[in-house]
């Protein structure tokens, strides 16, 4: 009995973590976890080093209490026990059957030490759905992994933006491809060796910034460490000829053609 009210507290404990009532079924988790994750996302709080740690910390704590709610409801028994029964079961909002998979997914590949952070799962549901060619799908997954800092989901954001040209936004191209290049940035900024790569060719090509050879060589050699072979082939060709493509009158006629980014995993 005592373990089982230790249990029951620690479950209370987690609802209470994501501003919930002990209690509150699934679709309420979903909705109030995602809610949190946008107010307490650290990047909104760059301009101040305090309030970034506080963030990172609340962040934190509200991953691992919805993990562990992810966890308890994917039980069937305990969830019987914990949820009342209902004439009917609440449909999810259009577009949330992403947290279905995320369920399916989180018993079976989370082992458990050292097990991965939730945007981890969601990645991986967005990689399903990019391979079986939902680019819409893959891409609101991808987003959403990549904002909790999912380094191949950042990755894959910058993809589907590169190669499929129905997702140009309205705002132009060359705004489309500055967020690109943020995104591909970020991933690269955690050693992803194909968004280092890409990084690279924006700045030796010169692509909504400024055309630097040195900061494409840094980026081609952290790739090359990675045994990225792109990239090594990249190295090869800064030179004298990239300054001339920097000139855009010149590149129409000289210009590199650019590449198809490597696909994800």
């Amino acid at each position: 009995m005592f373990a089982v009210g230790t249990m029951n507290q620690q479950i209370n404990e987690f609802y209470r973590e994501l501003d919930l009532k002990p209690g509150a079924d699934l679709s309420s988790v979903r909705q109030s976890y995602r809610q949190l994750v946008k107010v307490w996302h650290p990047d909104r709080f760059g301009h101040d080093a305090k309030l970034q740690t506080v963030a990172n910390d609340r962040l934190r704590r509200i991953n691992c209490a919805y993990e562990k709610l992810l966890a308890y409801f994917d039980d069937a028994g305990k969830a019987q026990t914990s949820v009342p029964p209902k004439a009917e079961t609440p449909k999810p909002p259009p577009g949330a059957d992403w947290l279905e998979e995320v369920l399916k997914m989180s018993s079976v590949n989370s082992p458990k030490r050292g097990r991965p952070p939730p945007g981890t799962d969601i990645y991986q549901a967005g990689l399903n759905r990019h391979r079986a060619r939902d680019y819409k799908g893959a891409l609101d997954l991808y987003i959403q992994s990549a904002e909790l800092g999912n380094a191949s989901a950042q990755y894959g954001v910058g993809f589907i933006y590169y190669t499929r040209r129905n997702f140009v936004p309205l705002f132009g191209a060359n705004k489309h491809f500055a967020e690109i290049l943020r995104w591909w940035t970020k991933a690269a900024e955690q050693g992803h060796a194909d968004a280092q790569y890409m990084v690279g060719i924006f700045h030796q090509l010169g692509w909504c910034t400024p055309f630097d050879e040195a900061e494409a060589r840094k980026w081609f050699q952290c790739a090359v460490a990675q045994d990225h072979l792109g990239a090594k082939e990249r190295l090869k060709k800064l030179g004298v000829l990239n300054k001339i493509n920097a000139v855009p009158v010149v590149n129409l006629f000289l210009g590199d053609t650019p590449p198809t980014a490597p696909p994800p995993k």
